[in-house]
C-alpha cells in the first residue's frame, strides 16, 4: 500500500492521484472485511440460500475485476430477496405460533 501523502499529483495515470489510490486501497481492504463477516455468518446457518453465498463469491470477482458492476448488483439483488423471504418465513411461523396459542386461551 502506497503511503498517503498530502499530495496530489498525478502519478503515472493522469486520473489517479496518490491519495485517490490509498483510499482504493482502504475501501478494497473494507469490502474484503465485510465479505469475510458475511463468509462467517453463513458459516452459522444450517442450510444457507445459494443466493447468499454466490452473492459473496461475486463481491471477491469483483474485488478481483472479474465481475462487472451489474454482475455484483444481480447477485446483490438475489441475495437480498433470498433474506427477505427468510424473514418472511419466519414471520409467518411466529405469527402462526400466536394465532394457535390465542385459539388455545380462548377454547
Amino acid at each position: 500500500m502506497k503511503k498517503q501523502t498530502e499530495s496530489t499529483e498525478p502519478t503515472t495515470d493522469p486520473g489517479v492521484t496518490e491519495q485517490s489510490d490509498t483510499l482504493f486501497g482502504w475501501y478494497s481492504v473494507l469490502h474484503e472485511f465485510t465479505s469475510l463477516c458475511a463468509e462467517q455468518a453463513l458459516a452459522r446457518v444450517a442450510n444457507p440460500d445459494p443466493r447468499s453465498v454466490e452473492a459473496i463469491a461475486c463481491k471477491r470477482r469483483w474485488l478481483a475485476a472479474a465481475a462487472t458492476d451489474a454482475e455484483l448488483a444481480t447477485a446483490c439483488a438475489a441475495a437480498y430477496a433470498a433474506a427477505r423471504a427468510a424473514q418472511n418465513t419466519e414471520l409467518e411461523s411466529r405469527l402462526t405460533s400466536l394465532l394457535k396459542l390465542k385459539l388455545e386461551d380462548e377454547s
